[in-house]
C-alpha cells in the first residue's frame, strides 16, 4: 500500500522538460544519462541545487516507451528521505519527463536536533503506545537522512527502522 501512494504522489508531480536543456549522450549507460540531463538542468536553471546535491542511479526499469531510472539525491552524502526522481528516457536515450522535485535548498544546519538513541527511543514508545505496550520489538536501526520540511527546505533526520519479534497489540 505504501508503495502504491508513493507512485501515485510522484505522478502528481510530473514536469515537463525545459526547452533549454542540454541533451543527454544517448549512447550512455541509461542511469548516467538521467544524471547527465539532471547536472545540466542544475547548471541552466537560476537558483538551481547547491553542488552539495549529488544523484546516484539506483534502479533502471526497461519499459515499452524506452527507460525509466530512478535516482537518490543526497546532500553531503546523506539520502534524501522520499525524494527519488524518476527519469523517463526514449530507447534512443532522450529524455521525456523527470518526475519529482530536484532539492534546491542547501543544508543550513550539519547536526541533528536529536541524537540517534533518543530518535530510537521516540520511534520505540510511540509504537508501543499505539500497540498498547504488548509483544516484543527487534532493536531499532537507525539511519541519518535529509528530510525536506514544509517550505522545501532540507533538514537532518533520522530515519528509525522498527521490526516486530513477536505480534503487537494481540
Amino acid at each position: 500500500m505504501r508503495h502504491l501512494l508513493f507512485f501515485a504522489a510522484l505522478a502528481l508531480t510530473a514536469t515537463p522538460l525545459s526547452a533549454s536543456a542540454e541533451e543527454p549522450d544517448t549512447q550512455a549507460f541509461p542511469g548516467q544519462a538521467a544524471v547527465t540531463h539532471l547536472e545540466a538542468l542544475r547548471a541552466d536553471a537560476p537558483g538551481s541545487p547547491s553542488d552539495a546535491v549529488e544523484w546516484s542511479p539506483r534502479v533502471t526499469l526497461p519499459w515499452t516507451g524506452g527507460t525509466r531510472v530512478r535516482v537518490e539525491q543526497q546532500i553531503l552524502g546523506l539520502p534524501v528521505d522520499a525524494g527519488d526522481l524518476v527519469v523517463s528516457l526514449s530507447p534512443a536515450g532522450t529524455v521525456l519527463e523527470v518526475t519529482g522535485t530536484p532539492v534546491e535548498g542547501v543544508l543550513m544546519e550539519l547536526s541533528p536536533l536529536l541524537e540517534a538513541s533518543d530518535a530510537e527511543e521516540q520511534a520505540v514508545d510511540m509504537v508501543t503506545a499505539m500497540f498498547g505496550g504488548e509483544g516484543t520489538l527487534w532493536p531499532p536501526r537507525s539511519e541519518q537522512v535529509v528530510r525536506l520540511d514544509p517550505q522545501g527546505q532540507p533538514q537532518l533526520a533520522w530515519r528509525v527502522d522498527l521490526s516486530i519479534a513477536e505480534p503487537l497489540g494481540i
